[in-house]
């Protein structure tokens, strides 16, 4: 019986990085056995994920002196 991986839709493209950015990137991929792809991936997954909280946070501040400021 043979199983197929579900995998969510997914489309390449290219960057272009400064060559020591790169070169770092690399470094640290095959230091951990990882690809530059796989790495990216969980590159700017944390980053968004960074910048949802980030919002978040200010939302609530600027909702919770709105809230201070009517009462």
């Amino acid at each position: 019986m043979s199983r197929k991986i579900k995998r969510e839709p997914s489309r390449q493209f290219s960057i272009s990085l400064p060559l020591e950015l790169l070169e770092e990137v690399e470094t640290i991929c095959a230091l951990n056995f990882i690809s530059r792809s796989s790495w990216m991936f969980m590159a700017a997954k944390e980053k968004i994920e960074r910048d949802r909280e980030k919002k978040k946070g200010e939302l609530i501040d600027k909702l919770s002196k709105e809230l201070i400021n009517n009462i």
